[in-house]
């Protein structure tokens, strides 16, 4: 059933040279037994932020008494998306966002040029997921915007006002894709973040299908 289809893992592996959020604390994966130690097994120690690398941001990251990562059921791990390529400083981001084929529950995914993503100082990188934008995909009923970058704004000012509309009106944001090499269009999102309870956020592994 898979012959006809491509697809792409858009997740960042996860390590201890991965850029995080400036301020977060860095991955580091230790290990505790080793085999080639003469233990009787391998086991290792990962400690990082639940915002490192490929992760979902659920409500309650911004939202008091907002909805935890664990309460998104298995439905919400399948969603039409759409793949849209911005270039630095385009001023027409919601005009061609209309002309999708979007639908209610559907996925929104933002590719940054090439250059910019995935770095410590993307966070200072203007986003095309504006505050506009943001309420675009909100009155279009979204489930979920991605990107791939760190962080889906430019947080320097402490206000965070993507953040705020899109998880104060239920819709997910998915950040630290890897989209490199990925076709513009439309696509189905895998998405699945590791259930921890009460979290704010989950480190989650996403595909995208074509």
């Amino acid at each position: 059933m898979w012959n006809d289809k491509k697809i792409y893992d858009v997740s960042l592996p996860l390590g201890p040279r991965m850029a995080v959020y400036p301020g977060d604390p860095e991955v580091r994966l230790e290990r505790i037994s080793d085999l080639e130690h003469g233990d009787p097994y391998t086991l290792s120690r990962l400690t990082l932020s639940l915002h490192s690398g490929t992760h979902l941001d659920a409500p309650s990251h911004f939202i008091p008494n907002g909805a935890t990562s664990e309460v998104f059921g298995v439905s919400s791990c399948f969603l039409k998306a759409f793949v849209v390529d911005w270039r630095e400083n385009d001023e027409t981001v919601t005009e061609r966002l209309d002309r999708l084929d979007v639908s209610p529950g559907d996925a929104v995914l933002f590719r940054l040029p090439e250059g910019i993503r995935n770095r410590p100082e993307d966070v200072s990188v203007v986003s095309p997921v504006t505050p506009a934008v943001a309420r675009w995909c909100v009155e279009k009923e979204l489930q979920l915007v991605g990107i791939d970058a760190l962080s889906i704004e430019d947080g320097a000012d402490g206000a965070f006002p993507v953040h705020r509309e899109l998880l104060g009106n239920g819709v997910l944001i998915l950040e630290g894709l890897w989209l490199e090499g990925v076709p513009e269009g439309r696509c189905t999102l895998v998405c699945c973040p590791l259930r921890i309870e009460g979290a704010e956020a989950a480190p989650a592994r996403a595909m995208l299908i074509f």
